[in-house]
């Protein structure tokens, strides 16, 4: 038996009577009956929508409207009014509001015109306003006069005269067409247009009032053809009468169920057990690091205290591991012997077309074709570095706090990179769920500033803030020009509290550390490494090679410190993990796995198969001692996804809302890790952060490096100097041989803009 936190209302308009049934998904499918009540205002002429923790109470006639939110446990399921206000100039009372997840849909049946805009529960209008470049309008040549049924992130069409279905999957950042062609295989059922039609969760639900059955399709966007065998029951005693609307809730899954509801499992591992001692959660992605390289070694000495998943040893590295040259010469995994982190001393090829090298060594992915991992030295071969750089790991000594971390709280040896590609796109699966159907790096400087002027898909902290979630904040490193790149990629533009407050939402990685020793970080800190460094002695440590590691470890001891002197640590979940490996080698082949977005495919690739592993580590005091976590849930891998998927499980918010893709809803969720009955004293109260060397500066520009370096630039450009020159300055500083080098011209170009704007 399956128990979802999932209600099923049968509302009489004439009346204001309602019932609220908690759906239990059994072999049998029940429907049971936690309370009824009566409405005195909310009557026939209105039109209830169901959106995440919330119901839109709009009366058709005037469009006004008022905002619910939702509350299982009181004895009214709405109490609360959030707001209130007039749809008037958004909408004519013939335009249907239909939910689709983080957006309201606005759909003319009768011309197949809509507008697709984000909803916030926080806007007197209910959406972004009219002239947000994020909006998508459309007029459908093929949907007209049909009922649009979303569910599980695609939408059914039913014809409303012959009943015919046809089904497409959502894309908010489809500037086209929201609903791309091709439909979805076996989601083409023929429903009678007499039959009443609503969404339960992952399931549509059919009705006639004078029926005692219902009818369930459900819907699993994890499989090839999602669409399940549909399964009629009957649940009513007595025929319902004839004005009866039902329609599907899936609110905030409460810490405490309400009386009268019935839950699942709680103990050890579970995401209740999760949800009742972890309160804030901390993260930080590095970059270009394989598991092999960082912790191959991590357990040839000493023993795995716990074992989540399978219990197989470690898989770490081999010395009969190896990789050919194009003569056929074999260089052998071993231990490195120096002495510094900064290797691999050129920075390997992490393209996506590198990487298909490094996985398959000339032949073509697909097919279920397993990837041999041979081809790592002869991608590497052009650096003019000796192979072995490219194949090395390091002792676990060396990368000291990280590898003690590891060994002290948890890592996994099965946790992968979201696919085969740089950083821009692996960042974007680690945020939104997918990376835009993007292999490559956004490219220039010019796409990036432009990148919030169209239509982007929606980001985990969409999802928050649709389900009333403000208690979140992004910390970066302070260079020049305010560079804040994820909130530029992943968020500008998308939620218009966040871009007049940016600065609240947006914080100085200081502003992390000191609210972390006082115990007022908020529930979710997502922390952004120092891409660049600046003439202030910030020095790059996002790890990316090849530079020196040092300064990404000693801010992993910074975090930990700050976070252990704190009051909340005892609550607090410290997740590090690397954005992909950086085309270092890696033994084991990466799983296939599903497409985000069914019509996602760049060069060929359908963004179906994973890329290389790389280490993650999850740090708290409800986590036994030397863990290795892997996944136990069938057909399910760990990838970036995996923290959405339990971010948003651990903030309570149903799967069924989420709405970012199918790759998440395949991800294993990690839950399981927190497996210890009681809170640990054993761990350290703190751990050394490595010194600093003056001289990091003088390391030589890396790809990632000459990335940002554009996109500074650009910032600090636009609107002042013609993209021409702005382009030539960009090229400029790229070719200067040291950070140290750029940052001093980073300098000059800010104080002359400085003083264009002076004399403006």
């Amino acid at each position: 038996m399956s128990l979802t936190y999932e209600f099923l209302v049968q509302w009489t308009p004439s009346t204001g009577d309602w019932n609220l049934y908690q759906f239990i998904n059994s072999d049998t499918a029940e429907l049971h009956l936690v309370k009824s009540g009566n409405w005195q205002t909310v009557k026939s002429g209105h039109q209830l929508i169901p959106i995440g923790n919330y119901v839109i109470d709009r009366e058709i006639a005037s469009n006004q409207f008022r905002l619910w939110q939702v509350d299982i446990s009181q004895a009214d399921f709405l109490p609360s009014l959030i707001t209130q206000g007039d749809l008037s100039a958004e909408l004519d009372p013939s335009t249907e509001i239909i939910p689709l997840g983080n957006y309201l849909l606005l759909y003319k049946p009768d011309t197949g015109a809509y507008q697709c805009r984000r909803f916030d529960p926080f806007s007197n209008t209910l959406m972004l306003t009219a002239d947000s470049p994020q909006n998508i309008t459309g007029h459908w040549q093929t949907i007209k006069n049909a009922d649009l049924i979303p569910v599980a992130g695609y939408v059914v069409s039913r014809d409303r005269s012959d009943g015919q279905c046809r089904t497409w999957m959502f894309d908010g950042g489809s500037a086209s067409d929201i609903l791309p062609n091709p439909q979805i295989p076996g989601m083409q059922w023929k429903i009678d247009p007499s039959t009443k039609l609503c969404t339960l969760g992952d399931r549509i639900v059919g009705w006639d009032p004078d029926s005692l059955d219902i009818t369930l399709w459900p819907v699993d966007p994890t499989l090839a053809h999602p669409g399940l065998p549909a399964k009629t029951i009957t649940v009513w005693k007595n025929v319902l009468p004839a004005d009866t609307v039902l329609f599907g809730i899936t609110p905030l899954v409460p810490l405490e169920l309400p009386t009268g509801v019935q839950g699942g499992e709680d103990g050890p591992g579970t995401i209740p057990w999760m949800r009742q001692r972890i309160k804030k959660v901390v993260y930080l992605m590095l970059e270009n690091r394989s598991l092999d390289h960082m912790f191959g070694d991590l357990y040839t000495e000493g023993k795995v205290g716990k074992f989540i998943g399978s219990d197989k040893p470690f898989d770490g590295a081999s010395n009969t591991n190896w990789n050919a040259d194009k003569n056929g010469h074999r260089y052998y995994q071993t231990k490195f012997s120096v002495h510094s982190v900064d290797y691999p001393r050129s920075d390997p090829d992490h393209t996506y077309s590198g990487i298909i090298q490094q996985l398959f060594d000339g032949t073509k992915p697909g097919a279920g074709h397993i990837p041999e991992m041979r081809g790592f030295v002869k991608s590497y071969s052009f650096s003019g570095k000796s192979p072995s750089e490219v194949m090395d790991y390091y002792d676990p000594s060396m990368l000291e706090p990280l590898s003690l971390l590891a060994k002290q709280y948890a890592v996994s040896d099965t946790w992968f990179c979201s696919l085969p590609g740089p950083t821009d796109p692996n960042r974007a699966f680690s945020l939104t769920g997918s990376s835009f159907s993007k292999t490559e790096n956004f490219d220039s400087g010019e796409i990036y500033i432009a990148w919030p002027k169209s239509p982007r898909r929606p980001s985990v902290w969409d999802v928050l803030w649709a389900h009333g979630i403000k208690d979140w904040k992004l910390y970066y490193h302070a260079t020049w020009g305010n560079l804040q790149y994820t909130n530029q990629l992943f968020l500008k533009g998308h939620i218009g509290e966040v871009d007049q407050k940016t600065d609240h939402y947006n914080t100085d990685i200081s502003e992390f550390i000191s609210s972390a020793k006082a115990g007022t970080l908020p529930a979710f800190s997502f922390i952004e490494p120092a891409w660049v460094g600046n003439s202030s002695g910030m020095v790059p440590n996002s790890c990316h090679p090849p530079s020196d590691m040092v300064p990404g470890l000693k801010m992993v001891a910074d975090i930990y410190n700050a976070l252990r002197q704190g009051p909340d640590f005892d609550q607090t979940l410290l997740i590090i993990t690397f954005d992909e490996h950086g085309g270092i080698y890696d033994h084991v082949p990466p799983p296939y796995t599903n497409n985000a977005y069914r019509n996602d495919t760049e060069r060929g690739f359908g963004f179906n198969l994973l890329g290389v592993r790389v280490p993650t580590v999850l740090i708290s005091p409800w986590i036994e001692n030397s863990t290795v976590f892997r996944s136990a849930q069938e057909r399910r891998q760990y990838d970036a996804t995996s923290f959405l998927s339990t971010l948003l499980q651990w903030q309570g918010i149903p799967a069924s809302n989420w709405w970012l893709g199918d790759r998440i809803r395949a991800a294993a969720s990690f839950e399981s890790v927190f497996q210890a009955e009681h809170l640990r004293k054993d761990i350290p109260s703190s751990v050394q952060a490595p010194e600093l060397d003056p001289k990091q500066l003088d390391m030589p520009m890396n790809e990632l490096h000459q990335l940002f370096i554009t996109r500074i630039v650009y910032t600090l450009c636009t609107g002042i100097l013609s993209p021409e020159e702005i382009e030539q300055e960009a090229q400029g500083i790229c070719t200067l041989g040291s950070i140290r080098l750029a940052t001093q011209a980073l300098d000059k170009l800010e104080s002359r803009l400085n003083a264009v704007h002076s004399k403006n």
